[in-house]
C-alpha cells in the first residue's frame, strides 16, 4: 500500500469499527448514535492533523529540479 493512502484507509477502518461497535452495542436511539459519531470523530481528526507527509529527501529534490 502506498503511503498517501494510509491515512484514508485507517480512517475508513476506524469508521467501520465504530459502526460495527454501535450495532453490536445495540445503540437504538438517535442521540446515542450522534454522541458515538462525535466521540469517534476525534481520533481521525487528530490523525489527519498530526500525521505529516514524509519530507522529500535530497535526491527527490534534485530530481524534481532537473525534471522541471
Amino acid at each position: 500500500m502506498q503511503r498517501r493512502f494510509t491515512k484514508g484507509v485507517l480512517t475508513i477502518l476506524w469508521v467501520l469499527a465504530v459502526v460495527l461497535a454501535g450495532l453490536l452495542g445495540n445503540l437504538t436511539s438517535t442521540s446515542n448514535w450522534i454522541v458515538s459519531a462525535v466521540v469517534s470523530a476525534i481520533p481521525p481528526i487528530i490523525l489527519w492533523q498530526l500525521w505529516n507527509s514524509p519530507v522529500p529527501s535530497m535526491s527527490d529534490s534534485i530530481r524534481r529540479v532537473l525534471r522541471d
